[in-house]
């Protein structure tokens, strides 16, 4: 027959191991008679045989997986009662990993906010110390806190835990709410920081010159600018003998000085201070560059005795704002000489008045010279001697 060959089973089929045929053999004859039709290759057959035992080799090994991914007990499907006794199941866990599970868990304490009383009560303790080598526990309680990077601990003042819980939970709001030196101003004035004095300028000054370590020429100048400013503002004059220390009235100028308040020496007084110091000068440009030069070192070596190296350690209590805070210097004038002589017209003058005058007006002629060309001062002009000149090299020798 042409086409597709039939590869369907006989209605009489039956398989090579029934008949008991070699399944390498190449064909087997039907019991129901020997024609044409009969003859089955077995090749065919066994190609049907293999097809059937895969597919019940893959239903049985997927039906394995799954039973043995849900069991938890066992890792066969089969029973192990029956197959397998004298091979026992080894456990793949470690004994730290047997040991961990089977101990018992302990409950995780529950954990309170700071604002609870409950988170307190776990808090507060006995404090311990130790009288004649024997340790007491003391009957109020106490509580340790610790806030921005420090630690103290407070006594409660009552052996009642609820109430020592309730102060200790205050203690710690007025930490957050006001700081450390509030709260232990309220809460442990012992340990509270000492109030400083009432600062005034000779405060100040006796302050720093104990403890900031300044050289004595340097906290002398320093002293010296602060004094002239706080008598110019509060109108201390002592008159000439402010400068005489021989009669004391040196010392009273600077008792006076001294005595005026930190407190009251405000920016505002200090900066009114320096605009008066500058209208002094008046329209003289010169005037008014010597103006700005004193007054910027007046304020720089006074301002230095409120630095924070001088401040470091001071015992007293120093005003907010300081005196000097917001004043500003004035433009920094230049050191450097600038002339304002028109030396050629200078020059053609004392040639008409001087060269052709009397004998004294060649002389001064002679001076004019000396010191306007040569640049030599008048002491060096009075000592000058004829050997000091070299007409030849156009040189003199000063």
């Amino acid at each position: 027959m042409g086409g597709r060959r039939d590869t369907r089973r006989p209605k009489n089929y039956r398989t090579i191991t029934e008949l008991g045929i070699h399944p390498f053999s190449q064909t087997y004859v039907s019991p129901c008679g020997s024609g044409a039709n009969d003859e089955i290759r077995t090749r065919d057959l066994l190609n049907y045989e293999l097809v059937c035992c895969l597919f019940s080799f893959v239903t049985t090994c997927l039906y394995m997986s799954i039973t043995i991914s849900y069991s938890t007990e066992s890792f066969s499907i089969f029973d192990m009662d029956k197959i397998g006794q004298d091979q026992p199941l080894q456990n793949q866990k470690s004994g730290g990993e047997v040991a961990e599970q089977t101990k018992p868990r302990r409950a995780t304490p529950k954990r309170y906010a700071k604002t609870d009383l409950r988170y307190w009560e776990d808090k507060v303790f006995h404090e311990a110390f130790t009288r004649d080598g024997s340790r007491i526990a003391s009957p109020d309680f106490s509580v340790r806190i610790q806030h921005g990077g420090r630690r103290e601990t407070f006594s409660l003042g009552t052996p009642n835990k609820a109430a020592a819980a309730a102060r200790a939970k205050e203690i710690f709001f007025a930490l957050n709410g006001s700081g450390w030196e509030e709260a232990l101003q309220r809460f442990k004035p012992a340990a509270a920081a000492p109030v400083k004095a009432v600062a005034t300028v000779g405060n100040l000054l006796r302050d720093v010159q104990c403890i900031a370590g300044l050289r004595p020429k340097t906290l002398a100048d320093y002293s010296k600018a602060l004094r002239k400013i706080v008598a110019d503002i509060f109108g201390i004059d002592g008159g000439r003998e402010k400068f005489n220390p021989h009669t004391g009235g040196r010392q009273k100028w600077i008792g006076k000085v001294d005595a005026i308040k930190l407190a009251d020496l405000t920016p505002e007084k200090i900066q009114m201070w320096k605009l008066d110091f500058l209208k002094q000068a008046g329209d003289d440009p010169i005037k008014q560059r010597r103006a700005k030069i004193s007054v910027n070192s007046l304020l720089r070596q006074a301002k230095s005795l409120f630095s924070k190296k001088a401040m470091r350690f001071l015992t007293v209590e120093l005003p907010n704002p300081l005196p000097f805070d917001g004043v500003t210097f004035e433009p920094r004038q230049t050191m450097r000489y600038h002339s304002s002589i028109d030396a050629s017209k200078l020059i053609k003058q004392a040639n008409k008045d001087l060269a052709k005058g009397s004998e004294d007006q060649r002389e001064q002629y002679k001076v004019f010279l000396l010191g306007l060309c040569a640049g030599l001062r008048r002491n060096e002009i009075d000592k000058l001697e004829w050997s000091a000149f070299d007409f030849e090299n156009h040189f003199i020798s000063a």
